[in-house]
């Protein structure tokens, strides 16, 4: 599974779970456009099929659409058959190999059976949006201390999201400017990986 991209240099892959979503996605995208910004979508079968026109414009604009499976089933509570078939199922609309679990949550055979075929990414920073249990000044911080060459990010395209990740998106954009980071999409991955 992949985390992180190996690298000391400043390049960084920004990456944007669970929708699309009428709620928060079309704010998302406004922000990456302001900023020139190309990210990652790990987009859900299921709302992809709802949002057929909010999904096409995301690809117009140069994002890159990868699977986060057709229902965001959690790995741990589902049998081998029923979650590869989602993953598949996901893997057919998105039409990527790039996976990432829902929740980042698989079982052992799960992973054995998904990493034949797909690049499996995780994350290395996990921007809490959709907790808002949590401060503002806290994620910025997080933020701060994670940010670093190769890093995958996390933000979130969903209802609970939409307050925080408007706050946040442009203030981690506008940090990794500032230190001269280059965002990349996931699509790009195999420029970056040493073997």
């Amino acid at each position: 599974m992949i985390f992180k991209i190996k690298t000391d240099k400043p390049i960084i892959f920004l990456t944007i779970d669970d929708g699309p979503c009428d709620i928060s996605t079309p704010n998302t995208l406004n922000i990456l456009d302001k900023y020139g910004i190309k990210a990652t979508f790990f987009c859900i079968g299921e709302k992809i099929l709802k949002n057929k026109e909010l999904s096409l414009k995301i690809k117009t604009e140069g994002h890159y659409i990868a699977n986060h499976s057709f229902l965001h089933i959690n790995g741990w509570k589902t049998k081998l058959n029923d979650y590869l078939l989602n993953v598949k199922l996901g893997e057919n609309i998105t039409n990527s190999k790039i996976f990432r679990p829902p929740y980042g949550k698989l079982s052992p055979l799960q992973y054995l059976h998904l990493k034949k075929t797909n690049k499996i990414v995780l994350w290395s920073l996990m921007v809490y949006d959709f907790d808002n249990s949590r401060n503002i000044e806290k994620e910025k911080k997080l933020i701060e201390n994670k940010l670093k060459p190769g890093a995958i990010i996390v933000f979130h395209d969903n209802e609970n999201a939409v307050r925080k990740k408007d706050l946040l998106l442009p203030y981690l954009i506008e940090l990794a400017l500032e230190k001269n980071y280059t965002f990349h999409t996931l699509d790009q991955l195999n420029n970056f990986l040493t073997i």
